[in-house]
């Protein structure tokens, strides 16, 4: 199955990623926002740093001018894991974001064998 939470999800932990926040009075921003927000506290300290490592590096426009897929790779180095497992956190990052977002999810999309870990 496609992961359509990717772009949407990637999105808006880039546009959190950018800051500024203060002056946004669109509902939809601001509950991205939140949401973001949200599921940074409740996620694991490893999926946090994913996040960081892989979104906002991209967000913040550094140097490197990298892409997520760069960013993932980065990770895995700096991380000392495999790219599989830079992905799965990444992903667990983004189904944690959609539910605090009350983004619909296919009922069997956080019981896939591929998520479990």
């Amino acid at each position: 199955m496609k992961d359509y939470l990717l772009h949407y999800a990637a999105a808006a932990f880039m546009f959190y990623a950018r800051g500024n926040h203060a002056h946004y009075t669109d509902a939809g921003e601001i509950d991205d926002i939140h949401a973001v927000k949200t599921a940074l506290m409740i996620m694991t300290p490893e999926c946090r740093r994913a996040v960081e490592i892989v979104y906002f590096a991209v967000a913040r426009n550094d140097p490197t001018g990298e892409s997520i897929n760069d960013g993932v790779i980065r990770a895995a180095y700096e991380m000392n894991t495999t790219t599989q497992q830079v992905q799965k956190w990444l992903k667990k990052a983004r189904i944690i974001f959609a539910v605090e977002r009350d983004l619909r999810l296919p009922v069997d999309y956080l019981t896939k064998r591929r998520i479990r870990n």
